[in-house]
């Protein structure tokens, strides 16, 4: 292929697609272009006469090899300026130094070789979700129904109701039912500021029923990954059972 430039990026070298031939032409900057650091900037390039198809391959001219910013390498379209007269296209340009970077008009950044057409591949459907079997609504209501869900159709239209049906199946699998399926997220982590003097305060008395209750509630959350045990907490703060309308007793 006769390249002479070579690319290194994570631990991988990475050569030229082409070396210079008849049919490739050198790219040149049509203004003066400032890349903010650390950016990814979109810069318009002209095309020459000489090049004559409609697409191409671009990649870093040889002189880039120099410069402290990086050409990607992409597969391009070629377009026509208002006079007719100048064809141009657009290159990627990545700076990734903590400085802006200045490249002046007229700058040779890139190099383009002829694309061959390629025919139209055939469109298939490619999806990974996993598509849910047709099912009757009565079996889509039951599914509802096990997750614990009801649908008050007094106020809803037929079409509408079986359209709730329908998004209420189709996304039954983000509904937990369990504590387990509460898996939680870590992406953000709380900060607590405390004092000088941690608080710690003595529990609460619990009649039997709603000790009993307490500590299954908090196995069921020990065995989820809700919460963990604390050997020699400075902290402590008494739980309150609260019974809610469902006869049901939780912790607040």
């Amino acid at each position: 292929m006769g390249a002479h430039v070579a690319s290194f990026y994570d631990g991988l070298i990475v050569l030229t697609f082409f070396g210079r031939t008849v049919d490739s032409a050198v790219l040149h900057t049509l203004s003066r272009v400032v890349v903010p650091p650390l950016t990814v900037a979109i810069i318009r390039v002209s095309v020459p006469r000489c090049f004559r198809s409609n697409a191409g391959l671009v990649e870093p001219h040889a002189s880039m090899s120099a410069q402290p910013y990086f050409i990607a390498k992409a597969l391009i379209t070629t377009y026509l300026l208002h006079n007719k007269r100048q064809h141009y296209t657009f290159c990627r340009h990545l700076n990734l130094l903590t400085k802006l970077q200045i490249i002046r008009r007229g700058a040779a950044i890139t190099i383009i070789e002829v694309a061959e057409s390629i025919s139209s591949l055939q469109r298939t459907s490619v999806s990974n979700i996993e598509q849910k079997p047709q099912m009757s609504t009565e079996d889509k209501l039951k599914k509802i129904s096990d997750l614990g869900l009801s649908i008050n159709c007094e106020h809803l239209t037929d079409d509408v109701f079986e359209r709730l049906c329908d998004l209420l199946y189709r996304y039954s699998d983000i509904f937990a039912t369990k504590l387990a399926d509460l898996t939680g997220s870590n992406i953000i982590q709380c900060h607590i500021e405390t004092e000088d003097h941690p608080f710690r305060i003595k529990p609460y008395r619990l009649t039997p029923p709603m000790r009993k209750d307490l500590d299954k509630q908090i196995d069921g959350m020990m065995q989820a990954g809700i919460i963990q045990e604390s050997d020699n907490s400075p902290l402590a703060s008494p739980v309150m059972m609260v019974k809610k309308l469902m006869a049901n007793i939780v912790f607040a």
